[in-house]
């Protein structure tokens, strides 16, 4: 084989697997979308699309660019990358820390400050309060 075929041979591959890597790319969009309570139409209103636009990115029937992923991430108040990576790592532990969650995102900036103020608040209280906890048992390894 020349090295004019194998060339043209390796690119085809490359070519090949980037078109299939974007043909069968996993997306996150309906798990996001109903995560956040979200139909259809809701978020095709917040994207600024049609519901069926949305349907098709979510089964993967349209190819999500660039442009779609940062549309979307607006629309669905998100980072990027948990539209294409998942949103596994952020996703909340339980119903209570997703309630929680629901409930902050249903907040106004100037709530979400100001209960961010006072989780800060209690956060820096409990530290407080253990290192008290542990002061004693500190004090019994110094003797």
């Amino acid at each position: 084989m020349e090295q004019k075929q194998v060339f043209s041979l390796i690119l085809l591959v490359e070519v090949s697997n980037i078109l299939l890597h974007i043909l069968i790319m996993k997306n996150y969009l309906k798990e996001l979308r109903e995560d956040r309570g979200l139909t259809l139409q809701q978020l095709a209103e917040k994207a600024k699309t049609s519901n069926q636009q949305i349907s098709n990115l979510e089964k993967s029937k349209r190819r999500l660019t660039w442009d779609w992923i940062m549309r979307l991430a607006e629309a669905l108040q998100c980072h990027p990358l948990e539209i294409t990576d998942g949103p596994a790592a952020i996703l909340p532990k339980d119903e209570q820390e997703r309630e929680l969650l629901k409930k902050f995102r249903g907040f106004n900036d100037g709530e979400q400050k100001m209960f961010s103020h006072m989780l800060d608040s209690l956060a820096h209280e409990k530290a407080k309060l253990d290192d008290k906890a542990s002061a004693p048992s500190k004090q019994s390894k110094k003797k």
